[in-house]
C-alpha cells in the first residue's frame, strides 16, 4: 500500500486544504485593516491637497490676469487721450 493512495492520507490532505482556504479567508487581520485605512485617508488627503493647489493656482492666475487687464485699459485710455489731444491741437 503506497502513501499516495492511502485513504487516511487523502482525508488529511483534504482537511488541510479546507483549513487552508478557511484561514486565507479569515486573514483579514489588523494589517489589512490598516492598509484600507491608509488607502482611504490617502485618497481623501490627496483630494483635499489637490483641490487646495488648484484653488491657489486659479486665484493667482486670476490676479495676474486682472493686473494685465488694468495695465491694458490704462494704455488704451492713455492712447485715447493722446488722440483727443492731437485732434484738439490740429483743429
Amino acid at each position: 500500500m503506497s502513501l499516495v493512495s492511502s485513504p487516511n492520507l487523502k482525508r488529511k490532505s483534504k482537511k488541510l486544504k479546507k483549513n487552508k482556504r478557511k484561514s486565507e479567508k479569515s486573514m483579514k487581520g489588523p494589517s489589512q485593516k490598516w492598509g484600507y485605512i491608509r488607502i482611504i485617508t490617502g485618497t481623501i488627503g490627496g483630494g483635499i491637497l489637490g483641490f487646495y493647489v488648484m484653488h491657489r493656482l486659479e486665484t493667482n492666475y486670476k490676479e495676474k490676469m486682472n493686473e494685465r487687464l488694468r495695465i491694458y485699459e490704462a494704455e488704451l485710455n492713455r492712447k485715447k487721450q493722446e488722440k483727443l489731444n492731437e485732434f484738439e491741437e490740429s483743429s
